[in-house]
């Protein structure tokens, strides 16, 4: 017998089009799935078919998830997920900042055996938002802590958001051989952007989560964008995507050997450009390649793959630089926002450390828009200093851009700067000096 005060309900309601993961209903009248049911019109009698993915929403991760022979719903005990709980509270934590096993030590809750842990960051207000990554993490040394305390599950209020494109990009290379092996099995089985999954068929073993499943991910969302935007077929969309993506690894991997590098550790985090949550003078160089203003909305432009990854596409506009705002005040919010990002990349920029910006200007009513020099300027006032610009002309943008410009501006030594750093706003749990 389990003896409780009260039971608590944690589980946020699935919404079909607004989920991360795959979740889509369909509704029918009863005698369209069961033809020996007669129905009259005006009787409400119906049936639905649900399409989801074990991962949307609030859910239990079992040991199946992660460990080929772990257990998975049928084979895991149930009296594990059903017991008393207790609550660690660590929603002072940062971003990204650590939940070491001392701070679990040092908890006023203690764990005891058999308790479900949750593990509390506040971070559940950002589900469904572009902010939903944000968020604390366990150390390895907190989890083997807790199981050793013999625990029966652990929680946390927070939803991963995988940046799925810098993944690929970064870390495919090292996963090629696995990447090519999966072909075997990995292959195109719809034509509908309907279905749940474009590469594979509902039998078939799925991808373990890794640079494999992210490859593969990847090709099916720029097919289902390509079939939605351009009326491709999203078939052969995948198969040209698949292929393309394979050649540019290849390629990199070409250029690797060839010039004898080695790769340095790739570490991805997402974050707003107008307030970067990075230390002062802690960057050693800055590529970037910001919005062209309203060159091109972003948002509207890519709305098939962030609708894919889970994103509302109506809270991403009100915060993306270049698309907030409409008409003539998305230029004075865009050059708001551009200057305030100008004054972070100074401020994270180590003395002597170099910035390349790439940026075109763009045509408006008919006339030329100077972007570049409103950035030019935006930096200089910041305090970077411009070494070099190169013209370049661009072909094919739909006639909005004719010519954009790299920007190459360097941050003075602390001898020549003259000038003070510019501090960040204390975060929450820091002290302003």
């Amino acid at each position: 017998m389990i003896r409780y005060r009260r039971i608590v309900e944690l589980s946020h309601v699935l919404q079909p089009g607004r989920e991360e993961f795959e979740l889509r209903l369909e509704t029918h009248n009863v005698e369209e799935v069961v033809d020996y049911i007669r129905r009259r019109e005006d009787v409400w009698y119906i049936l639905q078919d649900i399409h989801m993915s074990s991962h949307v929403g609030t859910h239990i991760e079992l040991p199946y998830h992660h460990w080929r022979t772990g257990a998975d719903a049928a084979a895991f005990s149930v009296e594990r997920l059903i017991g008393e709980a207790c609550v660690l509270d660590f929603s002072h934590k940062e971003p990204n900042e650590i939940i070491t096993e001392a701070e679990i030590r040092d908890c006023p809750v203690k764990v005891r055996r058999g308790d479900i842990v949750f593990i509390r960051t506040g971070c559940d207000r950002f589900f469904r938002t572009e902010r939903a990554h944000e968020r604390p993490v366990m150390s390895t040394e907190a989890i083997q802590y807790l199981v050793g305390l013999g625990i029966n599950c652990i929680g946390i209020d927070a939803s991963p958001l995988c940046c799925l494109i810098s993944r690929v990009k970064t870390g495919a290379w090292e996963a090629l051989e696995q990447i090519e092996a999966a072909a075997d099995y990995v292959a195109p089985c719809a034509d509908s952007t309907a279905q749940a999954r474009l590469f594979r068929a509902p039998d078939e073993r799925e991808l373990p989560e890794g640079p494999v499943k992210d490859f593969f991910d990847l090709a099916e969302m720029i097919a289902r964008s390509d079939a939605s935007r351009r009326r491709n077929n999203a078939l052969e969309a995948f198969v040209r995507n698949r292929d393309r993506m394979l050649k540019s690894v290849h390629d990199h991997l070409e250029v690797k050997e060839k010039l004898g590098l080695r790769f340095g550790e790739v570490h991805i985090h997402q974050a707003d450009a107008r307030e970067l949550p990075l230390q002062d003078q802690s960057v050693d160089g800055i590529v970037t390649s910001p919005p062209y203003s309203i060159a091109l909305n972003y948002v509207k432009n890519d709305a098939h793959a962030l609708e894919a990854m889970g994103y509302n596409l109506e809270e991403l506009s009100e915060r993306f630089i270049g698309v907030r705002g409409t008409g003539k005040e998305r230029f004075e919010l865009y050059e708001q926002d551009m200057r305030q990002a100008a004054g972070e990349m100074y401020r994270v920029l180590k003395p002597g450390a170099q910035c390349v910006v790439v940026i075109g200007n763009v045509t408006y009513q008919e006339k030329e828009v100077d972007t570049s020099g409103m950035l030019r300027s935006a930096c200089q006032q910041a305090g970077l200093k411009l070494e070099r610009q190169i013209d370049k002309i661009i072909f094919g943008l739909y006639n909005v851009m004719q010519r954009e410009y790299v920007l190459f501006f360097s941050k003075p030594s602390k001898a020549s700067a003259g000038k003070r750093e510019r501090r960040r706003p204390a975060a929450r749990g820091e002290r302003k000096q």
